[in-house]
């Protein structure tokens, strides 16, 4: 690979050190800083002068042994010792650290499809739990302690930790185990572990706190005086099913978000704080108290269908997200639940609503649930982001033609109406879930679309090269299981001009697994770190990113690939959150040697030579 070398008397290359450093500092992506320094001969000849990684979204020096079967496959030689001086300034320069506490073999001997789901911890500090007597202190710039010490530690070691703990500057602490000892004094945020199911008593809590979420076992009674005013946000656990105390100011008045999990007893006037905004109930349908619910509201997550008509004078309400109904004597056995459709009237919907999400998304989706609602009635055109939710629906009856719809995102569950959106409908986002086939002829979908998402569809298929609206710029697919998706590329009769990008997510088991064939025209892919997906990645793809959690493709990216010229492509960032790789590598390592020297890593008693990457490295 040949760094540009004809312009160095250009402005711009002679930019001084100082200047430079402040350019690659406001670059977030590590890849980008590389090419950055690689644009001419004197930046790529100094970049040891002003050039710095960003160490935040990496894992650390753990990795960097090159002994070590587990140790990263720094291919780009020239680049390594930059890499080091950033990890040493980090670590010397960082003052809101994290200690991990625990066993970290766990997350080493995990499944490659539990790692992708439940990514670990980055961390700066780590401590052995079986070590935990020999340390007298947490270091002064450690705010952040994750635990991991759950039926771990005897009596002894559990109060030396939470004597340390109680002399440290930590202000968030995830993974409690228990209040018996003082928590840290000036803690803010503060999560329990799954297991955690011990009384609370008042006191037990520091007044600093403004966080506090319980595991999915607590489900212990709420008293009064237990949560002390200041606090702003607190989760119950996910199957929380005590009593609260009906006496007023049983939660502190400062509170703003409340959730309450699976309670199911009946709501009283004292529930729900005065300046509450954000409420996530437990589904449950019990009977509404007229004044229970406090005017601060906008948003309700899993609010009883059946409460609609009762919340038209919250002045301040926008959101409904997950809408549903639970009656408490369902839940005796699937084989009984009550599988009768109920209407479900949207016209009764306040006019100022933004959102309405019926359902839960991701668990209607994953489980292909059998239709809830038939809605009727129009829906309010004030509504921005609508989910029909696992719902009968005609299209003509909940978007009347006298109406207009400009929505921010609009999903549609396969149960409802097949026919072509309507021209009063328009939406930047349309998704997509669950259709077991669907065809698109031209002029199918609304124009305007931006971002089409396809969601557990087994078949997709677009029949017309004109198919895909031009205002389309990106594709989302998500576990495609009967065939491969075929897009139409770019040609003189399509319309996929615009079309930049595509995110494809495949968490299913191999033998379901189905491709996206990508059009040669597409520049950029987000996808998942999983070898099965390389067979559809084309070599005229400039952006490759990765990402080692299935729920955020775009938003957490681990793993960059970008294309430097026609024969080479850079690689730098963390594969399956094991291994870390920063490589430049030619087209014809692109489907095989690659993915297999990368995988390998994985393995601890296997070995592997980087002879076959050195004609890919700058020296």
């Amino acid at each position: 690979m040949v760094v540009n070398s004809s312009n160095n008397i250009n402005l711009f290359v002679q930019l001084p050190h100082t200047l430079l450093t402040r350019i690659t500092n406001e670059l977030r992506d590590n890849i980008d800083r590389i090419c950055f320094s690689l644009v001419c001969k004197r930046w790529f000849d100094e970049r040891d002068r002003y050039l710095l990684f960003n160490i935040d979204n990496h894992i650390k020096q753990r990795y960097l042994n090159d002994d070590d079967y587990s140790s990263p496959l720094f291919f780009t030689k020239s680049y390594k010792s930059i890499y080091i001086k950033s990890l040493e300034f980090n670590n010397n320069n960082k003052n809101n650290c994290i200690l991990y506490i625990g066993d970290l073999d766990e997350y080493q001997r995990s499944h490659y499809y539990d790692r992708i789901k439940n990514p670990i911890i980055e961390f700066d500090y780590f401590i052995d739990y079986k070590l935990l007597n020999t340390i007298d202190k947490i270091p002064s710039n450690v705010t952040n302690v994750v635990l991991n010490v759950f039926n771990k530690l005897n009596q002894d070691d559990s109060k030396h930790l939470y004597k340390i703990l109680s002399q440290s500057n930590v202000t968030q602490l995830d993974g409690c185990n228990t209040v018996v000892h003082q928590l840290p004094p000036r803690l803010v945020k503060l999560t329990f572990d799954n297991q955690f199911n011990e009384s609370l008593s008042v006191g037990c809590f520091p007044s600093t706190l403004k966080e506090i979420a319980f595991g999915y076992y607590f489900s212990r009674p709420i008293h009064k005086g237990v949560f002390l005013e200041g606090l702003e946000k607190l989760v119950l656990g996910s199957i929380f099913n005590e009593t609260i105390e009906n006496s007023a100011n049983v939660f502190p008045s400062t509170l703003k978000y409340l959730s309450v999990g699976c309670y199911s007893h009946d709501p009283h006037t004292n529930l729900f704080p005065p300046n509450l905004e954000i409420l996530e109930y437990s589904e449950y349908n019990r009977a509404f108290i007229d004044g229970m619910l406090p005017d601060s509201l906008h948003t309700i997550i899993h609010m009883p269908y059946r409460w609609i008509p009762h919340i038209g004078n919250l002045p301040n309400l926008k959101h409904l997200v997950n809408v549903a109904d639970e009656d408490e004597d369902q839940d005796v056995a699937d084989d009984v639940y009550d599988y009768t459709v109920k209407e479900l009237d949207l016209s009764t919907i306040p006019e100022g609503i933004e959102t309405v999400i019926i359902g839960n998304p991701e668990y209607d989706s994953h489980h292909n649930v059998y239709p809830v609602y038939r809605l009727n009635g129009a829906l309010p055109n004030s509504v921005e982001t609508f989910y029909t939710g696992s719902s009968y629906y005609q299209f003509d009856t909940i978007f009347p033609s006298d109406r207009q719809y400009h929505f921010k995102e609009l999903t549609l569950s396969a149960h409802g109406d097949t026919k072509p959106i309507p021209t009063n409908v328009q939406a930047k986002k349309l998704c997509l879930s669950n259709y077991y086939k669907r065809v698109f002829n031209e002029g199918d979908l609304p124009a305007g679309i931006e971002i089409l998402d396809f969601k557990y569809c087994k078949q997709i298929e677009f029949k017309s090269s004109r198919s895909l609206p031009d205002s389309i710029k990106e594709i989302v697919v998500y576990n495609q299981t009967l065939n491969d998706l075929h897009i139409p590329g770019n040609s003189k009769t399509s319309n996929t001009r615009s079309l930049e990008c595509i995110t494809f997510i495949n968490d299913c088991i191999l033998n379901l697994k189905r491709g996206v064939k990508i059009p040669e025209s597409i520049r950029t892919l987000n996808t998942v770190f999983d070898a099965t997906n390389f067979p559809y990645i084309p070599t005229t793809l400039t952006n490759i990113n990765f990402t080692n959690s299935i729920k955020s493709v775009s938003d957490n990216i681990d793993c960059q690939v970008r294309k430097l010229d026609s024969k080479y492509y850079l690689m730098f960032g963390t594969t399956n959150r094991i291994n870390f790789i920063s490589t430049i590598f030619n087209q014809s390592m692109f489907n095989s040697s690659l993915v297999k020297k990368i995988e390998s890593r994985s393995k601890p008693n296997q070995k592997v030579t980087t002879s076959s990457s050195s004609g890919c490295q700058i020296q």
